[in-house]
């Protein structure tokens, strides 16, 4: 990487000319420009205002053996609270009554069951719609505290079921990117000015 090169050069021993200390200090600010860059894109990214999310439905979950599955595909605008969903499904093995998404709920398959409804969903696959969340709601989503359950007259409870799972939000701390960049920085301005003193000399 580019700094990894500035600092070996600003490391060295032996003394540099003029024209490459110029080039090295030159190379210093592009070096810092670059690291913040990259700091504020990965920030951003971070703090994206879409998030997708995704569930797999089975009879494992719902406790049923249930040969049946379904997947559904999840879309959360940060800014507004809107949440959509399509949900698809097959395999039931006795007619569906009634399909939720239920929570809040301690993660995990052994939790369903317990949550309240949080909205209901039309019968019959796929189920495409959307509802508005509110700020504590998204949160609850974003902790994997929701699922989908589709019930059926044979298992009044779900006969299938499904957390509904994002991806890793990530954790960026801009400001220990900083750090780190000044850090790395700091270092080669030392070399740097050891340069300048031998050629001084």
């Amino acid at each position: 990487m580019r700094w990894v090169f500035l600092f070996r050069l600003a490391t060295r021993r032996e003394p540099y000319g003029e024209e490459t200390i110029v080039m090295l200090l030159f190379s210093q600010e592009r070096a810092l420009v670059f690291i913040l860059a990259c700091a504020l894109s990965v920030t951003a990214a971070a703090r994206a205002p879409v998030l997708e999310f995704h569930t797999d439905l089975n009879g494992t979950c719902a406790a049923t053996g249930s040969p049946a599955s379904g997947t559904g595909s999840f879309r959360l605008d940060t800014n507004t609270g809107l949440f959509e969903w399509e949900i698809v499904f097959s395999g039931l093995t006795s007619p569906e009554f009634t399909a939720h998404i239920h929570g809040p709920i301690t993660p995990g398959c052994g939790a369903m069951g317990n949550g309240d409804v949080l909205v209901g969903l039309p019968i019959g696959s796929p189920k495409i719609g959307f509802t508005t969340l509110t700020a504590p709601q998204q949160q609850d989503l974003l902790d994997g505290l929701f699922y989908v359950a589709i019930h059926t007259d044979a298992f009044l409870s779900g006969e299938i079921a499904g957390e509904i799972a994002g991806p890793p939000v990530p954790t960026v701390s801009l400001w220990g990117l900083i750090a780190l960049a000044l850090s790395v920085l700091t270092g080669a301005t030392i070399g740097i000015r050891h340069q300048i003193r031998s050629l001084s000399a």
